[in-house]
């Protein structure tokens, strides 16, 4: 008798929910395909925020942030402003435009309370790693918190550093997944009498934090449409990836390109995928060397025809719109 192969887990986070709701093509790319992105200065400018963040939640390094908060200069710590210059060499970001706007944004996400230790505060170890998986309704979530201070009244407030340029719209910070997710865990994980999910957009030094307060009875449609979306991840196929392009849609059409934006998944490119021993991408990278391998595993070179709605259904399209 013979055992079946367990299909693995499939999970939602809050990114991939935004990305089913604005682009089924993209989310088959990003959590399907595991098609790695073209590097932007933007994004690797909030991972390298994040990285220093979490090195300076160790307390064991608090003099350093009590030393750029005295002189209110990210630089009068030698040590940090070190790092910072190495983490972008390696992105190969490091000019001085993007070294003043890393400045900034490292002061700005320092300042307020970093420690939670205001009102007796406890904070959180960086980068907390959750999984909820409900059963009635039927969902399996899971993610990262940047960080949460937890209050001596039972209080949570989860802190989630943004390094956009803009700041959620109203409509977005009514009915946002982010902090709907958040408060959830907040609630049935970490045993919260109250929530607060607090977004701190770096770019923004005079008013950086927007804030969410959500009760659990506003929780319980959420959990629904967790379930309705988990229904569609676990049946994904090619069909259902072609089923909401963003070009299609007169609201999400931008994220295709706009100005000098282009979508990371718009055109073809190689990359390479690191696979187990029945071909199932585990990583993949646009450089070979990033990807090690055990012995059961092997780097391949792969191809991505781009996107299907440009490349395929509109391949007598103009060139220039590419």
């Amino acid at each position: 008798m013979t055992t079946p192969i367990e299909k693995p887990k499939k999970w939602l986070s809050a990114s991939s929910i935004e990305t089913l709701e604005v682009c089924t093509w993209k989310y088959k790319c990003q959590n399907v395909e595991r098609v790695p992105q073209l590097p932007n200065a933007g994004s690797q400018r909030g991972t390298i925020a994040h990285a220093i963040f979490e090195i300076l939640l160790d307390k064991r390094h608090q003099k350093h942030v009590d030393l750029i908060l005295e002189k209110h200069s990210v630089e009068s710590s030698k040590a940090i402003q070190r790092l910072l210059i190495k983490m972008m060499q390696k992105e190969s970001i490091y000019d001085t435009l993007n070294y003043d706007i890393m400045i900034e944004m490292l002061l700005v996400g320092l300042k307020p309370d970093f420690y939670g230790s205001n009102m007796g505060g406890v904070v959180s170890k960086p980068e907390h790693k959750f999984e909820l998986e409900n059963e009635n309704p039927e969902y399996k979530i899971r993610g990262f918190i940047d960080k949460f201070v937890t209050y001596p009244d039972g209080m949570i407030v989860i802190r989630d550093f943004k390094s956009s340029k803009a700041k959620f719209d109203s409509a977005h910070l009514k009915s946002n997944n982010q902090a709907l997710a958040y408060s959830l865990v907040g609630y049935k994980q970490l045993n919260a009498k109250d929530v607060k999910t607090q977004f701190m957009f770096l770019r923004f030094p005079k008013q950086p934090i927007q804030e969410i307060h959500l009760t659990p009875d506003q929780l319980e449609g959420f959990e629904y449409y967790l379930a309705h979306l988990y229904s569609i991840i676990k049946d994904f196929n090619d069909e259902t990836a072609k089923s909401n392009f963003a070009a299609t849609s007169e609201k999400n059409s931008w994220l295709c390109q706009r100005g000098s934006w282009r979508c990371p998944y718009l055109k073809p490119f190689s990359y390479w995928a690191l696979v187990d021993d029945k071909g199932v991408a585990i990583r993949s990278s646009l450089s070979k060397e990033s990807l090690r391998c055990k012995d059961d595993q092997k780097v391949i070179e792969k191809k991505y025809e781009g996107c299907f709605y440009w490349n395929k259904k509109n391949e007598d399209s103009p060139k220039d719109e590419m």
